[in-house]
Order: C-alpha cells, then sequence, then structure tokens
C-alpha cells in the first residue's frame, strides 16, 4: 500500500477497507501503519469481516458510534470529519454473504433519509 501511495500524484485523504478479520481475540493481525496516515477500525464477530478507515495524517476524526448502531445486516465504520472547513461523513460498509440483500438495502435507505 505504502509503494501504491508514493506513486500517486494526489493520495487520498481516504482509504476504506474490509475484510480485516480484527477481532478481540486476534486483535490487528497485520502491519497498521502507513506512513502519513490514522488508523481507525471496527471489529468483527466472526471469523471473516471488520472494516477499516485509513485517514490522512492532517484531518481530524470523529468516530460516529450513534450511526454505527442502526446496521443489524452488516459491519461498518463512520467517521466525521472536517474538509475544507466542512462536515462530511466518510463511511466503509461490510455485508456479509449470508444477510438477505433486500433488508440490507432497506436499511442503507432509513439511515441516508434520516
Amino acid at each position: 500500500m505504502t509503494i501504491l501511495l508514493s506513486e500517486l500524484n494526489h493520495p487520498p485523504h481516504s482509504i476504506a477497507i474490509t475484510e480485516t478479520k480484527i477481532n478481540r481475540d486476534t486483535g490487528l493481525n497485520f502491519v497498521s501503519n502507513i506512513p502519513g496516515y490514522s488508523f481507525a477500525h471496527s471489529d468483527t464477530q466472526y471469523a471473516a469481516g471488520g472494516v477499516a478507515i485509513y485517514t490522512k495524517d492532517n484531518i481530524s476524526y470523529v468516530v460516529r458510534h450513534d450511526l454505527l448502531e442502526i446496521l443489524t445486516e452488516a459491519e461498518s465504520l463512520r467517521l466525521e470529519v472536517v474538509l475544507n472547513g466542512k462536515k462530511a461523513v466518510i463511511s466503509v460498509i461490510y455485508r456479509h454473504p449470508a444477510p438477505q440483500y433486500d433488508s440490507f438495502t432497506k436499511e442503507q435507505e432509513n439511515i441516508l433519509q434520516s
């Protein structure tokens, strides 16, 4: 990842990752350090899944725990950031293959409308 980022003329403000497989038992099972980025993650309860977001060090963020509890069909992480003086929410969502697609999309619609 570090090599790829060094090749870019305009590195991204954030990088979202799914399938991190980070949980309370395993902890970080990979080197999470990318120079110039902060790392936030949400543990998974399963052998698969888990989500994370790398955010440039010069961007402050707050994990929006109030938005994390809404999803029942997926795992997510949502960060509130300030970019160019405006608040924004960066999200990463991982839907496990088992849940019904229709209920997952309905949950997403409800979140976007609230």
